[in-house]
């Protein structure tokens, strides 16, 4: 399998092979994937990103999530609809990437869909197009399901991601 970035045309990116050195200790720890996952505010869709890789236990040694713009909170209903999965995002922070050190990860994941993905030296990419579920107004139930319908849209490739490796 390969991922091909749609926000970095031509950059691909073999992940078994990527993997393979990290179990090496070639390039990551040897236990695992350090994973970075961005956005633009990194209060909703990199924060469930955050969430869900942790969740994949053993799979990643670190896990970090920040965003080019962060808003400085992490929204309410991510919080919400990742406690519905039993993960606890109320103690994290909306950070910047510079806060992180994207430099230091194995494999950076966007999540940007509508606007600009964050572009950021280091690891290697993958882009998973995911529509900002924050902002669109509604009632408390239909922006549940806008929440929940991210969440699951991530889970499920993470899961396909995780399965691929």
């Amino acid at each position: 399998i390969s991922y091909v970035t749609d926000a970095h045309p031509g950059i691909s990116w073999r992940p078994k092979a990527a993997l393979a050195r990290a179990r090496r200790g070639t390039g990551a720890n040897a236990r695992g994937m350090k994973v970075l996952c961005l956005c633009v505010a990194n209060s909703a869709r990199s924060q469930m990103a955050q969430g869900l890789f942790d969740a994949q236990s053993g799979f990643c040694t670190q896990v970090e999530s920040a965003g080019s713009k962060p808003s400085g909170k992490v929204n309410p209903y991510a919080v919400k609809v990742m406690a519905e999965k039993g993960i606890d995002l109320s103690s994290n922070t909306s950070k910047s990437i510079e806060q992180v050190g994207a430099e230091n990860f194995d494999l950076i994941v966007t999540l940007c869909a509508e606007e600009v993905c964050p572009h950021v030296p280091g690891g290697k990419k993958i882009h998973w197009p995911i529509p900002d579920p924050a902002g669109h107004g509604g009632s408390e139930e239909e922006q549940m399901e806008r929440f929940r319908t991210a969440r699951d849209e991530i889970e499920r490739r993470i899961k396909d991601f995780v399965a691929s490796q």
